[in-house]
């Protein structure tokens, strides 16, 4: 049984069974006897059947919100604008389901030459905790609308929306087996990559934890596709729209609590660059309200866990260790019930040192 504790008030608020690692092989079975007739079907039931889980999913657009906003500490204002796009994104796949074939190629007289585009067939996708609703999605419906099934294995600290995902696929009719969810942590997931019955997996995460399920993975030589982290840079000039590119970099890296791997978590700015930007970024920075992630006044929640709180913090600490000097910093939250919250300040440093 994993305890997940709410962000915001550091206090324990629902449990959810992890899987018992002895039923993996279980797992498996049911998803390639799904898969078997899953693919078999036309490809517009297919199609039909994701439209109807596009409409759902618009049905549950402010619950999702709401559950991914408590689970993650995300600001209710993205979670919901995270939510209301998914329905969208379904849609764009259910409308591939059945128009993606084979060709026939012209070789020569004697010959009929032609190809003929198959599933992969058991997909296993490993979620993130920063974004888990929207990579949930995007990690079975692409999959599920080209004949494949998915096993989704969510973030230990952030399971809920998938679990919600897998109950919505159920709703409009969705085979059992087409999608299943897979909770606990990482023996979890090492369990399902090292898995013979996995076709494919897919991975969103840590670098290091990418070399891993590489590894796992090629002693069955199960292709994987990865999006792992990074470090990137805003770059702005001179001659830039100022107003548009304040607004980027705010939304840049303090958006999602800052917990992104697009995080544009370093700003390089041009000699040419007039010098009210820094001026008028550290003002925004400290204008950023840092509170309960369900306030729709709250521009910055808390970090995901209290583990994650310490690393964030422990990046600050390094930064000034090493020279740097904060130029802005917002204020943490100072209600009685937040008090335990895993929260940390957005801060802007200036006088970095280029590594």
């Amino acid at each position: 049984m994993t305890v997940l504790t709410d962000p915001a008030t550091g206090r324990a608020w629902c449990e959810v069974p992890a899987t018992d690692l002895a039923t993996v092989d279980e797992v498996f079975a049911r998803a390639t006897a799904a898969q078997h007739e899953w693919a078999a079907l036309p490809s517009t039931v297919r199609s039909e059947v994701l439209f109807k889980l596009a409409d759902r999913l618009a049905d549950l657009t402010e619950e999702l919100a709401e559950l991914e906003a408590r689970n993650t500490g995300k600001a209710i204002r993205e979670t919901r604008q995270e939510a209301a796009r998914m329905p969208v994104s379904v849609r764009y796949w259910a409308g591939w389901a059945d128009k993606v074939h084979g060709t026939t190629v012209p070789f020569h007289p004697d010959f009929h030459t032609y190809t003929v585009r198959e599933p992969w067939g058991v997909v296993v996708g490993i979620v993130p905790w920063n974004v888990p609703y929207v990579f949930a999605v995007r990690r079975v419906v692409p999959a599920i609308a080209l004949g494949n099934v998915v096993i989704l294995k969510p973030a230990e600290e952030t399971p809920l929306t998938a679990l919600r995902l897998v109950e919505a696929c159920r709703d409009v009719g969705i085979p059992d087996g087409v999608v299943q969810v897979v909770t606990g942590g990482a023996q979890a997931g090492a369990a399902l990559v090292a898995h013979p019955g996995a076709n494919l997996v897919l991975f969103t995460g840590f670098h290091e934890t990418g070399k891993q399920i590489a590894r796992a993975a090629a002693a069955n030589l199960t292709p994987t596709l990865q999006e792992l982290g990074g470090k990137s840079p805003h770059i702005v000039f001179g001659d830039a729209d100022l107003e548009q590119a304040l607004d980027a970099v705010i939304a840049g890296v303090f958006g999602a609590t800052g917990q992104m791997c697009i995080a544009g978590s370093r700003l390089l700015l041009h000699d040419d660059a007039p010098e009210w930007f820094l001026d008028e970024l550290a003002r925004r920075v400290e204008a950023l309200v840092v509170g309960d992630p369900r306030d729709e006044r709250t521009d910055v929640g808390p970090q995901v866990t209290a583990r994650q709180r310490d690393k964030t913090q422990s990046m600050i600490e390094a930064a000034l260790a090493d020279g740097a000097r904060v130029a802005a910093q917002a204020d943490l939250p100072t209600a009685p019930e937040l008090r335990d919250g895993y929260f940390t300040p957005p801060t802007l440093f200036v006088d970095v040192r280029s590594r």
